[in-house]
């Protein structure tokens, strides 16, 4: 594998690995309703200015991002690199540089 290869796997799984921290993914999305103190600690709950259909969503895209990046990584780890970059393209966009 090339460097800038592994750097994108590296990276890609870095934001996975965040995003299972963080209690972003399937758990964020499960944990939606929970109060979300501010990590900066300058407010209080993050998450009370979110109706109900706004959290609804949310969780979506929560879920949604996480099959992504578990699919990415499934496939960087089956040395699809071309496919995984596909999949993490899906969530950076343009900000996801080319192998």
């Amino acid at each position: 594998m090339a460097d800038r290869e592994r750097l994108v796997s590296l990276s890609g799984r870095s934001v996975l690995h965040r995003l299972d921290r963080a209690g972003s993914g399937q758990r964020g999305a499960e944990r939606i309703d929970e109060q979300w103190d501010d990590p900066a600690g300058l407010g209080g709950d993050v998450n009370t200015i979110m109706s109900r259909s706004q959290k609804l969503a949310a969780a979506a895209a929560l879920r949604d991002a996480q099959i992504i990046a578990e699919r990415a990584v499934d496939l960087e780890d089956d040395g699809q690199e071309r496919a995984a970059y596909d999949e993490w393209k899906k969530l950076f966009g343009n900000r996801m540089t080319r192998p």
